[in-house]
């Protein structure tokens, strides 16, 4: 009976993650603010693959939301800024994912490079998603 509370608990928990990753870069500022904060604290409360959970979906959300252009972009420092406040929970584990996708990046490009095709424009969009994960590191290092 305990395991499958625990289980329900964790299918929860995961789905309050989801809508509040989605609140947060959908909603508005009182919203979009809100929801941060429920992300902040399960992050900070709940064990460490909830934080694990919380910033690969925040950083999903925020390169999406940063590839559609939108006449309304005021939101996106806010964004930036929060993901970056998530990171500096955790410094060590948000590198660690930092250098892992930098490595699989570099993986890509060279990859790339050697078939010489078409990938290599895709790959090339890529790096310029990569670019806004590099700001948001190098502004995290600005805190400590």
């Amino acid at each position: 009976m305990m395991s499958l509370c625990f289980l329900e608990s964790q299918v929860l928990l995961c789905k309050l993650v989801q809508i509040s990753v989605h609140l947060w870069v959908t909603g508005e500022e009182t919203i979009s603010q809100q929801a941060f904060l429920i992300l902040k604290d399960i992050s900070m409360v709940f064990n460490s693959e909830c934080f694990d959970s919380c910033l690969i979906n925040m950083y999903k959300a925020f390169l999406h939301d940063c590839d559609i252009p939108k006449a309304n972009s005021e939101q996106r420092p806010f964004l930036r800024d929060s993901l970056v406040e998530l990171c500096s929970q955790d410094v060590q584990k948000s590198y660690t994912k930092a250098s892992v996708s930098i490595t699989q990046l570099a993986k890509l490009l060279k990859m790339a490079l050697a078939t010489k095709n078409k990938v290599l424009l895709s790959i090339c969009m890529l790096f310029l998603l990569l670019k806004s994960y590099l700001i948001c590191l190098l502004s995290l290092f600005q805190f400590l």
